[in-house]
């Protein structure tokens, strides 16, 4: 058992990239409780650590500095994607990808499609070249196209948490209770369970 610090305030999520690196999703966040304390400060990031020495072998970064770094998840492409949590006082685009070598993208979507998640997005999930991001906030979730990063869809679900790939399918959550299964013509079959879930999920297998 060892630390491993000293790469950015206020690390959220980590992932396996391959078997000698891990990413990190940093928020950049100074908080006191749920209040943040350094909005005009934050250095968000994206962090890849080598595990064995512990040294940071790279940093993205977003160039809007208040968007918060949160959630992210490795697809079966190489790439990094991330959902962020924006701290302005308008709205942003608040999913983006991130290959090794290369700057951090936005996904894209309009102004008012972004406006519908509420400046949250709470959890990632990937599949066949294509991307799901939740949002509790805004009470909905989108999908993607990850090689042309427009949007595919964004649909209803009161408070939309978790996300995660499950063999060919992808499961969603929501602190309502329902369930959300999509297959790749992106499809939703929905069941009511009676657990409230978070937005904190992942396929064991």
């Amino acid at each position: 058992m060892r630390e491993i610090s000293g790469f950015g305030i206020g690390p959220h999520e980590l992932a396996l990239v391959d078997t000698n690196t891990l990413v990190v999703g940093v928020g950049g966040m100074h908080t006191d409780g749920r209040t943040v304390l350094n909005i005009d400060a934050m250095s968000p990031a994206l962090v890849y650590i080598d595990i064995d020495s512990g040294k940071v072998v790279e940093r993205a970064e977003l160039a809007n500095k208040k968007l918060s770094i949160r959630h992210l998840m490795v697809s079966d492409e190489g790439y990094v994607v991330t959902g962020q949590q924006y701290h302005g006082a308008d709205n942003a685009p608040l999913v983006a990808i991130h290959r090794r070598g290369e700057p951090m993208k936005m996904l894209n979507a309009s102004p008012e499609q972004w406006s519908r998640f509420n400046n949250y997005v709470a959890s990632i999930a990937t599949l066949n070249g294509w991307i799901v991001a939740t949002s509790p906030r805004g009470n909905c979730y989108g999908i993607w196209s990850l090689n042309s990063g427009e949007l595919l869809g964004l649909h209803p679900l009161i408070d939309a948490s978790g996300a995660s790939r499950d063999g060919d399918v992808i499961n969603l959550s929501a602190g309502s209770g329902k369930m959300v299964t999509l297959n790749n013509a992106h499809h939703p079959d929905y069941k009511m369970t009676p657990v409230r879930w978070d937005n904190h999920w992942i396929t064991l297998v």
